[in-house]
């Protein structure tokens, strides 16, 4: 469980950092070193960001973005921070299903799967399209990320945990993930059943 989140709350914001500093390599190379210092401000905000969480890590890994905000505010506090971070990319959400019915605990499985998807879609794909969507039908919620982008080549090295951890997560909680890979990207879909405000396998 430390382990996962670790993966989830440091992870992505190390990914930002280097897609910053990446950034001023590049501005640096132009002479436009006016849009240095606004990367250098996002990297500092990110590592205070990284700080902060783990002290919380140390204090035990809780609360979730998602169990402090409610899920439809974090998840678009989600989308706003990788936006400014990859312009080109469109994201849509449709988060009808987010609130309020969705129990606490389900809650931040839901957060952390989209958290993992779209930081996998940013990393691994040439993502020019992230489309988010929480739904509920009867007692199903599902929590689907759909990317549009061909494959990077994958680095070699130790293979990430990510994928492993969203599965025990999804499976923790009595839900079923599936993954769906193609050419031009891949849609990552979790579902719950639930009854009476709980979750049940």
């Amino acid at each position: 469980e430390i382990a996962r989140d670790l993966h989830d709350e440091i992870g992505p914001h190390l990914f930002a950092v280097a897609l910053d500093a990446q950034m001023i390599g590049q501005y640096a190379s132009r002479h436009e070193t006016q849009f240095i210092p606004d990367q250098v401000h996002s990297i500092q905000s990110a590592v205070s960001y990284m700080q902060r969480q783990v002290r919380e890590l140390i204090a035990r890994l809780r609360p979730t973005r998602a169990s402090e905000l409610g899920l439809q505010a974090a998840i678009a506090d989600l989308v706003a921070f990788w936006q400014a971070r990859q312009q080109d990319v469109e994201f849509i959400s449709e988060l009808d299903g987010a609130e309020p019915e969705v129990p606490d605990p389900l809650r931040d499985v839901i957060y952390r799967v989209v958290q993992e998807s779209v930081a996998n879609a940013l990393r691994h794909a040439e993502t020019t399209k992230l489309s988010i969507t929480v739904a509920r039908t009867g007692d199903r919620v599902a929590a689907t990320v759909v990317n549009r982008g061909s494959v990077k080549s994958a680095p070699e090295g130790v293979p990430g945990l990510g994928l492993v951890s969203m599965r025990e997560r999804v499976q923790a909680a009595g839900g079923s993930l599936d993954i769906q890979r193609a050419a031009d990207g891949w849609t990552v879909a979790a579902m719950f059943e639930r009854a009476d405000g709980r979750m049940v396998a």
